[in-house]
């Protein structure tokens, strides 16, 4: 992996300024700088994280008669048959890596190349001769690419704490994106916090010529088909395509490991990478201290660990370490966001021991794996429910106590799913962090327009689930969580976090090819009666014992509550004093102040405290350039 930037026909100092930007992403590729700078205004630069090819495969990466020029970030796991083909083809090179394989490939196919591609990536290709720019970005969004238009320029990069790093570039508040991250814990794709930075987003390319932009849609994750082939089959396939995943990922030049959660995504791919190697992985697990075995799994990663005679690392985080550590955690992200501490700290782990490591992320967004799927299709249940309520009552209550900012938590949730008995309100009602009502009472009389900003919620999710509608509600639950969940939260926090300490992942359950495939199967291979990921478990059935494999979901769970209670509570009190709130000016102080009394009463649960807290402290690192440890 590694961190990519460049800027065309800005005033920006080449050499000063595409430092800078490259100082800014050096944890994401310490082993080597390279610079490209043309006579018409074009730099690109990359700080390259060496996997495959580490003697030859430095980059930029030209072709022969270099007018082609690419920074790369991430892995191409076909390089080797894609190199074959452009060998026939009589394509010469001059390296053994996969970066080069893109610009012989973009002469031969020129934009219908990147369809050719399996793997995760980000990349930027200069055309000296036609003077443009192809940017783009893998199927699913497991590398980022951030852009910022300047008049007839460009700028990119890996991070946008790069392009913060331009001297005319002042950050601002996207009010309509805080409204977004107010609803799903996360900025979705492609905005941003700060105005004027743009994602690529997942599955697309970004073409830039002559001072014109555009984006160019090359793949989407495909709608569920319902497949009706015999179900033993269909077994049969997935575990096929998972192995042929986790072998493509195990190409590299260095030794790699397995990040080993105990839960059945993370043990299934370690049960596969040792049947088809033969070979002693490492795997790593995080727990926390401080007497939260509550949130361990710490012996269902040794059973598996024991059982496949894995060399197996551990560590127990306690919230002094996270205390210390939030400025650096902070700091890495990309956008505001509750998650990522726990990435952090294993990707740390993993960092003494190895550079890449397999993590089992994406297989509950494939498989559907969560539980609460379940109560989310109790329609039966809260049609019925809301039907013995009279109408004049749920629409005298209700409203008030589904936003009410004070009220308990289970009584608002019923109250919420009573009143938007349909499928998207009661999607919304469980995945939401505040309602619209609720926002309304938090904003201080400057709410983004509403027309603009409830695209964010409600509108945003219709609009997501109008491909789907007609499906079932498992099948639409599993698609939404892959629009929303998956790319603005989980990946966003995959890449970042491990970039961090200079770690490539990589995700077998997100190899694009098994994903077209699940996405065609019917909803009972995904969910039967109340077991998740049934066909995941019937393959896992061969590997793992009973108790890894059938065993109740846990669920990678943080004791933020204890954390918020000692170590963590000097940043609760100072993000929600009135002086903090006032000089923020985004909220009123009276509506925080109710929220902060009760999580101390215990009336209110940790996570909307602890996002108001992440995204407070991320605008003081970002926005104010504070150091957190002063206030």
């Amino acid at each position: 992996m590694c961190g990519i930037c460049g800027f065309i026909n800005t005033d920006l100092d080449r050499e000063k300024h595409l430092g800078q930007m490259l100082d800014r992403m050096i944890h994401r590729g310490p082993d080597h700088r390279g610079v490209y700078h043309n006579h018409t205004g074009v730099s690109l630069g990359i700080q390259r994280l060496a996997i495959i090819d580490l003697v030859s495969g430095n980059q930029p990466i030209f072709n022969e008669d270099k007018s082609l020029v690419v920074v790369f970030n991430g892995e191409i796991f076909n390089y080797r048959e894609l190199r074959q083909d452009l060998i026939a083809h009589n394509h010469h090179f001059y390296t053994e890596g996969d970066a080069e394989v893109l610009v012989h490939l973009f002469e031969q196919y020129g934009n219908s190349m990147v369809q050719k591609l399996r793997g995760q990536f980000a990349f930027a290709i200069w055309d000296e001769k036609k003077k443009r720019l192809l940017a783009g970005r893998d199927r699913f969004g497991i590398k980022p690419l951030y852009y910022h238009r300047r008049g007839e320029g460009l700028v990119f990069a890996s991070e946008p704490q790069a392009i913060f790093r331009a001297p005319w570039f002042s950050p601002e508040i996207n009010r309509v994106a805080l409204d977004s991250f107010l609803s799903f814990r996360a900025v979705p794709q492609p905005d941003h916090i700060i105005k004027d930075i743009q994602a690529v987003p997942p599955g697309h390319l970004l073409h830039f010529e002559a001072g014109q932009l555009m984006i160019e849609q090359y793949w989407s994750y495909p709608q569920p088909l319902n497949q009706t082939e015999n179900w033993s089959d269909q077994v049969d396939m997935v575990e096929q395509l998972l192995t042929d995943a986790i072998r493509y990922r195990l190409v590299s030049d260095v030794p790699i490991g397995v990040m080993l959660s105990g839960g059945i995504d993370s043990a299934l791919i370690v049960a596969l990478v040792t049947e088809l190697t033969g070979q002693r992985f490492k795997t790593f697990f995080l727990g926390f201290g401080d007497g939260a075995d509550y949130c361990n799994e710490d012996q269902y990663a040794r059973t598996v660990s024991e059982l496949y005679q894995t060399e197996h690392y551990e560590y127990f985080l306690t919230s002094a370490e996270v205390a210390r550590d939030l400025n650096t955690i902070i700091a890495r992200q990309p956008q505001p966001c509750g998650d990522g501490i726990q990435k952090f700290y294993v990707s740390r782990l993993v960092s003494d021991q190895v550079k890449v490591a397999l993590s089992g992320s994406g297989g509950d967004e494939l498989f559907a794996g969560y539980q609460w799927y379940s109560q989310i299709t109790s329609k039966r249940f809260y049609d019925t429910l809301a039907a013995l309520v009279p109408s004049a009552v749920k629409k005298a209550l209700l409203p008030r106590f589904s936003n009410d900012l004070t009220g308990p938590e289970r009584v608002k949730k019923l109250a919420q799913l009573l009143d938007q008995g349909d499928f998207i309100g009661r999607y919304n009602a469980y995945k939401s962090l505040f309602k619209d009502g609720e926002k309304d009472r938090l904003y201080l009389g400057h709410e983004p327009d509403p027309a603009l900003a409830r695209i964010a919620t409600r509108a945003r999710l219709q609009q997501l689930d109008l491909p789907v509608r007609n499906l079932s509600e498992v099948d639409r639950i599993a698609w939404l969580q892959i629009q929303t969940d998956l790319t603005d939260l989980i990946l966003l926090n995959e890449d970042a976090m491990s970039m961090a300490h200079s770690v490539e992942l990589r995700l077998p359950y997100l190899d694009h090819v098994l994903a077209e495939y699940v996405a065609g199967l019917q909803y009972t291979s995904k969910v039967k009666g109340t077991i998740t990921k049934y066909s995941l478990k019937k393959i896992a059935e061969k590997y793992l014992p009973e108790q890894i494999v059938h065993r109740p979901k846990h669920g990678f769970i943080m004791p933020l509550t204890e954390w918020l209670q000692s170590d963590l509570k000097p940043y609760l009190d100072s993000v929600f004093s009135r002086e903090a709130v006032e000089r923020r000016g985004l909220f009123a102080w009276d509506s925080l102040q109710k929220i902060y009394t009760n999580f101390q009463r215990g009336r209110e649960g940790c996570y909307r405290v602890w996002n108001l807290i992440v995204l407070e402290l991320w605008l003081r690192v970002h926005l104010d350039g504070q150091d957190l440890h002063r206030d």
